[in-house]
């Protein structure tokens, strides 16, 4: 390791840099030899497993034939098998797909071909784009502009925002008075209300994240809420696009996460889990409705990038590929979620400071409170999520904590850990969050 001054730019000036050495599993260890339990995958990344062994032998593989070739002029192996297994997932609906690098460019790659989409068809007007508020999509400019949780007055000279409706999120928003089923609705129509005040003809999609994550802190809808959605869009021609970054690729308990719904999206993008952060890859999936608008049109999308469809990435995908198809570990997703989600209910469930305890699959989280009875948030200076980060990370546990469920504040914290956690591992994991959480809140 170098010991001399570092000439990284740091990410953050307040966060102490450890050197990781080595991962494997759930485990991360540091230069000093620290063990650290992965309860977050890092950002959701590591879906299978720190080093999974088929995902590095698809990638060795491939090392010894093509590792970068430009999608002008090649088409490559890797990426035509992982496009060929999302068809196969999907049952056909997914016709044909692309693959970046990351999950900030899947939702560019998104954004533009709903645009290309009506301009083929002869709607050029169609321009505006619907998000949720609450919402996050992704760091690059187009995804900022979709994204509530990441604008603000350092970038936003350079933001076009989207149209933002509510989210999903009943633990704040629902009325004392109101039943379920009417929040539900109130919350899909509120799309319905939005289209009409910009005009039907104007509007070309309709962003949202199939399981809210990291700006809510993971918040599954009821199925009727995306079916409604779904029929809002079908009545005024808008595409529906699912944001699947992170909820996808297993995470919930399904290769989609929308397989879990009543519906199914025009497009959807994916990432994280994709590759497992074995290398950097992301792809956005298209019906064949999609493609042959554009294909019989101009014939030529407007979205490409120098490394679209890398051989070397698509590799990664196919040994995630190997992992969905013939080994049982997705099956196993849901009752490992459901034995988390039980553990922590149990240590947390009458905690003073935890609420709100949600998920699905291997995707969950809670909110942490200042007053229970009254949901009352700790204020947004006391910085209670980062207090959650360091001293779960001082004790070994890596989570996600964050902020803004709430109006001012609003601190949850988000577990989305590697499928391969066993059931030892999901005690520890409990414990040091329960402990985490004793020593931020004492």
């Amino acid at each position: 390791m170098n010991t001399g001054p570092s000439h990284v730019f740091d990410r953050d000036a307040s966060l102490v840099t450890r050197h990781v050495v080595s991962a494997e599993g759930c485990t991360v260890v540091d230069a000093g030899g620290k063990r650290y339990l992965d309860g977050s995958g890092g950002a959701a990344v590591s879906a299978w497993g720190h080093s999974h062994p088929l995902i590095l032998e698809a990638i060795r593989q491939q090392l010894d034939s093509v590792v970068d070739t430009h999608s002008m002029f090649f088409t490559n192996a890797p990426q035509e098998k992982l496009a060929e297994h999302l068809f196969e997932l999907s049952e056909g609906h997914f016709a044909r797909s692309l693959f970046f690098s990351s999950g900030s460019e899947a939702i560019e790659g998104a954004v533009k071909l709903s645009r290309q989409f009506h301009v083929e068809r002869g709607e050029p007007q169609r321009v505006n784009i619907i998000s949720r508020r609450k919402s996050y999509h992704g760091n690059t400019m187009g995804a900022m502009s979709l994204s509530d949780a990441s604008r603000g007055p350092l970038f936003s000279p350079y933001i076009v925002p989207a149209k933002q409706i509510p989210a999903y999120f009943p633990y704040r928003d629902q009325n004392a008075v109101e039943l379920e089923d009417e929040y539900v609705l109130r919350c899909a129509n509120a799309l319905e209300e939005a289209i009409l005040e910009l005009g039907p003809e104007t509007v070309s999609a309709f962003f949202v994240e199939t399981v809210v994550g990291s700006s809510l802190g993971v918040v599954p809808t009821p199925p009727v809420y995306l079916k409604r959605v779904r029929e809002i869009c079908d009545h005024y021609g808008v595409l529906l696009v699912f944001d699947e970054v992170m909820c996808g690729a297993g995470r919930t308990g399904t290769f989609f996460a929308y397989e879990q719904e009543l519906v199914r999206p025009d497009l959807l993008t994916m990432a994280k889990g994709l590759s497992g952060g074995h290398i950097p890859l992301s792809a956005v999936c298209a019906t064949d409705e999609i493609y042959q608008a554009i294909m019989q049109g101009s014939g030529k999308i407007g979205v490409t990038q120098t490394y679209m469809g890398h051989p070397l990435a698509c590799a990664a995908g196919l040994g995630v590929m190997e992992i969905v198809r013939n080994t049982d570990l997705i099956s196993t997703i849901s009752a490992k979620g459901e034995r988390l989600i039980g553990a922590l209910r149990e240590r947390l469930g009458d905690h003073p400071h935890i609420d709100y305890i949600r998920g699905r699959g291997l995707f969950m989280g809670m909110e942490l409170v200042k007053d229970k009875a009254s949901k009352a948030p700790y204020p947004a200076q006391d910085f209670m999520f980062r207090k959650i980060r360091q001293t779960a990370f001082d004790q070994g546990l890596i989570c996600w904590p964050g902020s803004g469920s709430a109006e001012e504040g609003g601190d949850f914290i988000l577990l989305a850990p590697p499928y391969v956690i066993t059931d030892a591992e999901t005690d520890e994991l409990v414990e040091l969050l329960a402990a985490t959480i004793d020593l931020c809140t004492l």
